[in-house]
């Protein structure tokens, strides 16, 4: 996420378009219903996720979730 947010900054989009926030439980409401923010993405487990995604529904915003799960992949040789 933090590398994403370099990639957002070197690309030439405006500060503070793109912000990867480290919080904690208690703040990620706040932040989901603070105006500013039009979508959120978590990695995390199944009951942060249905919370996430209970206000970001009620607050109608875009959310992108990654949910408890493990999923590897193979990288072959002859990926380009």
């Amino acid at each position: 996420a933090l590398y994403l947010e370099d990639l957002f900054h070197r690309a030439g989009f405006p500060a503070g378009c793109f912000r990867t926030l480290l919080i904690g439980s208690g703040a990620v409401e706040a932040v989901l219903r603070d105006p500013r923010v039009v979508a959120a993405t978590l990695t995390g487990s199944e009951p942060a996720g249905r919370a996430v995604a209970a206000t970001a529904g009620d607050e109608v915003k875009k959310t992108v979730l990654e949910l408890g799960g493990s999923d590897p992949y193979l990288v072959l040789p002859s990926a380009d």
